[in-house]
């Protein structure tokens, strides 16, 4: 969350303290419901922070994804991976019936993810000036 490159692309949208950070941390960690928040993502061999991601609930029937990594982990396939996941468990562990994605426009490598992972745009936020993708079962 340090990264200006990593963090134009947030709902954010721009370089957070470590101050900022730490509350956004004790208010993400605060959850009734124990399969979603945020969560690292990190390398199964030696533990090696790769990102974080996150399952929100919107309301009694939809969640929304999130994800982000450090820039020298982008164009890798991870976040795909993870959001691919992440969705599945959402729809089939968890049973919610759909899942969101906002997403920036100009965000092209996290819009191809969310298409590698057949997610459709549903709607643009304009509040946030954001796309929002959705996969439903």
């Amino acid at each position: 969350m340090t990264c200006e490159a990593v963090m134009k692309n947030t709902g954010f949208q721009k370089v957070q303290t470590l101050e900022q950070i730490k509350i956004h941390h004790e208010k993400w960690m605060v959850n009734e419901e124990p399969h979603l928040g945020v969560w690292a993502a990190e390398f199964i061999e030696d533990k090696k922070f790769l990102g974080w991601c996150m399952l929100k609930k919107v309301n009694e029937k939809t969640l929304e994804l999130g994800y982000m990594s450090l820039q020298q982990y982008w164009g890798k396939g991870y976040m795909s991976e993870l959001a691919l996941f992440l969705m599945e468990y959402a729809h089939t562990k968890i049973n919610y019936p759909q899942v969101i994605a906002r997403v920036n426009r100009g965000n092209i490598a996290s819009v191809k993810i969310l298409k590698k992972i057949q997610m459709s745009k549903l709607e643009y936020d304009e509040k946030n000036n954001l796309d929002v993708y959705e996969s439903k079962i």
